[in-house]
């Protein structure tokens, strides 16, 4: 699901963040890269979490932002991810938002 060069990392609370690196410089190949990405997460927290012998349901709201060659920062792409992310919870919860940077908010639900 996440290969070696990219980095999973907790930004507080129940925040986290997943950096895939050496995505393609096609735009919309890359958004395909992350589609797939976010779909297997989905996919493994679906099943639950085993805690002994009981079933955790975890439901995620996922926000995507690209870094792109438009020159944004990295705190510009959080940015944008966490506005995807609050599309997410607004849309109903359990789903995967990306950021447009035509409409300044997560435009498609995978």
């Amino acid at each position: 699901m996440i290969r070696k060069e990219d980095t999973v990392a907790r930004l507080g609370g129940d925040e986290f963040v997943v950096l895939l690196s050496d995505l393609s410089d096609n735009e919309s190949e890359a958004l395909e890269m992350a589609r797939n990405v976010s779909q297997k997460i989905h996919s493994v927290m679906d099943r639950g979490i085993f805690v002994g012998d009981v079933v955790l349901n975890v439901t995620l709201s996922l926000g995507v932002a690209l870094i792109g060659k438009d020159g944004e920062t990295v705190d510009e792409a959080l940015k944008h991810a966490d506005m995807a992310m609050y599309n997410a919870k607004d849309a109903g919860r359990n789903c995967t938002k990306f950021y447009s940077r035509f409409n300044g908010r997560g435009a498609k639900e995978v």
